[in-house]
């Protein structure tokens, strides 16, 4: 799975309510936190309703039960 970089805010989230948002958070679409750009991912998992990124997250949280 290729995961393309976001070079500016549009590319997080085609809601403008959500772009807008995230210019009043962060300084620029690099400083945009892991966690929320993976949940704000539109790609859909293959023949699945969840969102690719958001299995990197619950990668995340596997291995912090394993600590």
């Amino acid at each position: 799975m290729q995961v393309p970089v976001r070079k500016t805010f549009e590319d997080f989230s085609s809601d403008p309510e959500v772009v807008v948002n995230l210019k009043r958070l962060y300084r620029t679409s690099n400083d945009v936190d892991l966690v929320v750009g993976c949940q704000l991912d539109e790609t859909m998992f293959l023949h699945a309703t969840i969102p690719t990124l958001s299995l990197v997250i619950s990668l995340f949280s596997l291995i912090a039960l394993g600590n």
